[in-house]
């Protein structure tokens, strides 16, 4: 496991209250838009940070999720240089927000 992955969680969980959960995924992902490259390293191995947001109580709006996205993304970037917006960087964010179903 990748060490900057626990402070990448303390940064987030601290910073964004709102924030339910913080989990790693490893992902292999192919760089289609990448032909310059031989085809056994067009796949790299990606992290991906998945986030969850607890809208429950708040009811956010699309506009509050997005702006909160954002800073989330932002945040992490600058604390920890990820690139994570660069073609191949090897970083990647998913969001979640938890719902109310009947069960």
């Amino acid at each position: 496991m990748n060490k900057i992955l626990p402070l990448i969680e303390q940064v987030i969980l601290r910073y964004f209250s709102d924030v339910m959960d913080v989990r790693f995924e490893n992902r292999s992902t192919y760089l289609g838009s990448s032909p310059e490259l031989p085809e056994e390293k067009r796949t790299i191995n990606t992290i991906t940070i998945i986030v969850t947001i607890n809208n429950l109580k708040e009811g956010y709006t699309w506009y509050d999720i997005s702006r909160l996205k954002n800073e989330i993304m932002v945040k992490v970037d600058d604390y920890f240089n990820l690139n994570y917006a660069k073609y191949g960087s090897g970083w990647d964010f998913e969001f979640y927000q938890a719902k109310r179903e009947r069960v």
